[in-house]
């Protein structure tokens, strides 16, 4: 999903935009401190991201919003290919 809305700017604002506000809900759950500074980190990260291309306008939200589907979609093929 994330590398289809990758493609345009306001899709990737979106979709970064709920990356970041699923991160911040899961700050709720998180069971230790490492897992709330890497919430925040990327939180934060994204946030930055967000801001640099509504400002500057520069292609790097949709290249960040690419960057995290192709690995999310990387790990995920490696894990189902690690269970066989």
């Amino acid at each position: 999903v994330f590398v289809i809305l990758s493609g345009d700017r306001i899709a990737s604002t979106v979709a970064a935009s709920v990356f970041v506000f699923a991160l911040l809900v899961s700050l709720r759950y998180s069971p230790n401190s490492t897992m709330v500074g890497l919430c925040l980190f990327f939180a934060l990260f994204t946030l930055l991201f967000i801001l640099l291309e509504w400002l500057v306008f520069s292609p790097l939200l949709q290249f960040l919003t690419l960057y995290y589907g192709v690995s999310i979609g990387t790990f995920s093929v490696y894990d189902i290919y690690d269970d066989l």
